[in-house]
C-alpha cells in the first residue's frame, strides 16, 4: 500500500531526477574531479556520455563547465606519463602535468559491444601527483565531495563512478548499454 506522503516523496525525486537528467551534458565532452583515498586528484573526461555523479552535476560551488578552466589555472607541476597512444593527447597531457591523474571514458570511440569497458580509463599520470591540499580552497571542497575511499588512482587502472555515487548519463550511453 502506498500512503500519501509516499507519493509525494516519490514525485518530489522523480522532480528532482528529471532536473538532473536536463543539467547533463549530453554530448558535451567536459572534465570534472574527484580525489581517492590518499588524496590524490583524478580529472574525469566524460567523452559527452560518461556516468557523472548527480552532485557534480547540481553542484553551485563550482560549475560543472568551470572545472576544467580552474584546472589549467594551476601550476604545472609535475612531468607527465601517457599511458595509451590517442590522437590528440594535449589536454590530458596538461591535465597530468599539473599533478593530476587523468581518466577518459574511452568507450565513446568504440563500435563492438566486446570492447566496452562501462568505465572511466586511465589514459595519463603525472610523475608528482598532485595532492586534494595542495589545490585551491574552493576547489578542494569541490573536489573531497567526490573522494573514493577505497580506490587509490596510482594502482587504478579503471574506475565505475555508479558502484560509489549516484550518477547520470548521455542518452547515447544508456541507449547502448541497454542493447
Amino acid at each position: 500500500m502506498i500512503y500519501m506522503c509516499d507519493l509525494r516523496v516519490v514525485r518530489q525525486r522523480q522532480g528532482i531526477r528529471n532536473v538532473i537528467d536536463d543539467l547533463y551534458p549530453d554530448g558535451v565532452d567536459v572534465v570534472w574531479l574527484a580525489c581517492d583515498c590518499e588524496g590524490g586528484v583524478g580529472a574525469f573526461v566524460s567523452g559527452g556520455v560518461a556516468p557523472i555523479p548527480d552532485g557534480a552535476l547540481v553542484s553551485t560551488d563550482i560549475l560543472l563547465g568551470d572545472i576544467e578552466i580552474l584546472v589549467n589555472e594551476l601550476a604545472e607541476t609535475s612531468a607527465s606519463h601517457l599511458l595509451e597512444p590517442i590522437p590528440l593527447p594535449n589536454s590530458f597531457d596538461d591535465l597530468a602535468k599539473r599533478g593530476i591523474y587523468v581518466y577518459d571514458w574511452a568507450d565513446v570511440g568504440r563500435s563492438q559491444p566486446n570492447d566496452l569497458t562501462n568505465a572511466y580509463e586511465l589514459i595519463a599520470l603525472p610523475i608528482r601527483p598532485l595532492s586534494l591540499t595542495e589545490l585551491p580552497e574552493a576547489l578542494a571542497v569541490y573536489v573531497e565531495k567526490f573522494r573514493l575511499s577505497t580506490v587509490r588512482f596510482s594502482d587504478t587502472r579503471m574506475i565505475d563512478f555508479r558502484s560509489f555515487f549516484d550518477c547520470h548519463e548521455g542518452i547515447w550511453s544508456r541507449a547502448r548499454y541497454e542493447e
